[in-house]
């Protein structure tokens, strides 16, 4: 939080001097006298974060023993916190470039016990020696608990234990590129860029003479640039944000535990025990589905990170879709023989449609009757519901597999296969709607333990046969 506030009080900082620069009458008011309310205003976040920030941080302590670590906390009203290290499940470690010079560092501790999001143990700048100390007798306090056999052995929690290596992986700058390229995370930054060019005005008002002449003679012509430009400019902010996050990714693997490490401007480093994991997730979007190219990711029974994509822990950003589960078994010892072909379900295609057009028609309608003539581009989003529920419904399959089941499901231009073995699904349901129960039809729910919360799979509309199938498998007949 400290760090945050940092960050926050320089953001104030050049927010205020922006608008100062490029508004003339903000510039005049302060050469007549503003300059003491910018003081003034300055001093009170100062003050503020001196007292709902430096304050706390200056009353937090830390004791490492032998048995754990002890977090004391609070002003008014003290909390402590005891975690042993036998406990621990993740350790995160987040290191802006400002703090590498320092040797501090932000330790976040997850234990799959307490909800929230964020970790059970936080300790804000802390010297590296610290967190060093803490992976040390955490694998410590694991290596004993092995040897009395507190821990349940892995034989007797998967059907298959082949041996496996210690190994590191990096991941290549080719890759790298190729994986910030094919994201389409750049489409939420389209708005962003969209609110910017609104204050372009101010900085360069020829240019905004300049295009609206070009839209007044061009008008075809000038919305297909505008689009291009957004557009260009929204791929490569994502792609910088994907090159500054992913930037050195590792990932070592000790035959226990996993180790990732990445980040440019912000280096996170987190450690998992390979036992905790629940399933094998691999996700490829619309682009790396023509590439046949996927992120494979590991759903862990507890938290990797506040930050981390969809809260999972990432084990290959870019892999082949025909590699990538001989490339997982490396550090997945129970996973199975790749699956040769899902069994695809193609009932309740229509019906995927109609719901993904509800929401866009509600939007569409308003449009139609109040926004004339403009409102008939609003006819797009539901050209794009339709689209949306048509990939859905094509993208659905499973398969049963000894102990194991392969759910695949689509949304968001997004498809995702997912392998779980019987003994890590929580519970699984097949349920009907009064409709449903005519046409054969029935919803599968698939949930599995997911950090401190739970991770859900929705197999929907699929024949009641399917779903007999999968609650048979789950109960073991």
């Amino acid at each position: 939080m400290l760090v945050d506030s940092i960050q926050l009080l320089w953001m104030l900082i050049v927010l205020v001097f922006v608008d100062l620069v490029s508004d003339n009458a903000a510039r005049a008011s302060l050469i007549n006298g503003a300059t003491r309310w910018l003081v003034l205003v300055i001093l009170a976040v100062v003050a503020a974060l001196a007292l709902f920030v430096v304050l706390p941080y200056w009353r937090t302590t830390y004791e490492l023993s032998n048995q754990g670590i002890t977090l004391n906390q609070g002003v008014l009203r003290r909390q402590h916190r005891h975690v042993t290290y036998a406990r621990i499940q993740t350790v995160q470690h987040l290191q802006w470039f400002f703090m590498k010079p320092l040797h501090l560092e932000k330790v976040q501790i997850e234990t799959a016990a307490r909800g929230g999001g964020s970790g059970e143990i936080v300790l804000t700048l802390v010297p590296i020696a610290v967190g060093q100390e803490i992976e040390a007798r955490h694998q410590a306090a694991r290596a004993a608990n092995q040897t009395a056999n507190i821990e349940v052995p892995v034989a007797q929690e998967m059907p298959t234990t082949p041996a496996v290596r210690a190994t590191t992986y990096q991941l290549p700058m080719d890759e790298l590129m190729l994986f910030g390229i094919t994201s389409l995370g750049f489409v939420p930054l389209l708005l962003l860029l969209i609110a910017v060019g609104s204050r372009v005005s101010d900085f360069f008002p020829g240019l905004v003479d300049w295009a609206s002449r070009l839209v007044t003679r061009l008008p075809v012509l000038a919305v297909i640039v505008v689009g291009l430009l957004a557009l260009v400019g929204g791929i490569i902010i994502e792609f910088a944000r994907i090159l500054i996050r992913y930037w050195g990714f590792t990932l070592s693997f000790d035959g226990q535990q996993l180790h990732s490490r990445k980040g440019l401007l912000q280096t996170s480093t987190v450690t998992a025990h390979a036992r905790r994991i629940q399933a094998v997730r691999y996700k490829q979007n619309i682009i790396r589905q023509w590439l046949h190219v996927g992120t494979a990711q590991v759903i862990l029974a507890a938290n990797v990170a506040n930050n981390e994509d969809d809260k999972d822990m990432v084990i290959y950003p870019l892999a082949h879709q025909d590699k990538v589960w001989m490339l997982l078994s490396k550090y997945v010892n129970w996973l199975p023989a790749p699956l040769r072909a899902l069994h695809v379900v193609s009932t309740g295609y229509w019906a995927l449609i109609r719901n993904a057009m509800i929401l866009p028609a509600i939007v569409v309608l308003p449009c139609l009757i109040w926004l004339r003539p403009w409102g008939w581009f609003s006819l797009a989003l539901l050209v794009w519901g339709g689209v949306q529920g048509r990939y859905a419904a094509t993208r659905r399959g499973y398969a049963i597999q000894g102990h194991f089941a392969w759910l695949q499901t689509g949304r968001w231009f997004e498809r995702e296969l997912l392998v779980v073995p019987r003994i890590r699904v929580q519970s699984l349901t097949v349920r009907q709607s009064w409709w449903m129960v005519r046409t054969g039809l029935a919803h599968v729910r698939v949930i599995l333990r997911r950090g401190d919360g739970d991770y859900q799979v929705d197999l929907r509309y699929v024949p009641l046969a399917v779903g007999d199938a999968l609650y048979r498998w789950y109960i073991g007949n």
